[in-house]
């Protein structure tokens, strides 16, 4: 690859990535956390409740074969 080649595909790069940069700039608000920008965003999903509730069990019969293993 020649050096002017070389050196257009750097501009394009550049220019990509100062593109980049602002489009986290200012999509993220740095004086409020991450979890207060998705707080709610599910709070009226059927789907969201049974993800919740699949989970618990998940975690409950999880515990169960712990106990199970110590016990026996």
């Amino acid at each position: 690859m020649s050096s002017p080649e070389l050196e257009k595909r750097v501009t394009i790069l550049e220019s990509e990535l100062k593109q980049i940069k602002l489009l986290l700039e200012t999509s993220i608000n740095p004086n409020k956390p991450w979890w207060e920008e998705i707080s709610g965003k599910f709070s009226d999903s059927s789907i969201f409740d049974q993800v919740v509730e699949l989970g618990r069990e998940y975690r409950e019969s999880s515990k169960e074969e712990v106990n199970d293993s110590i016990e026996g």
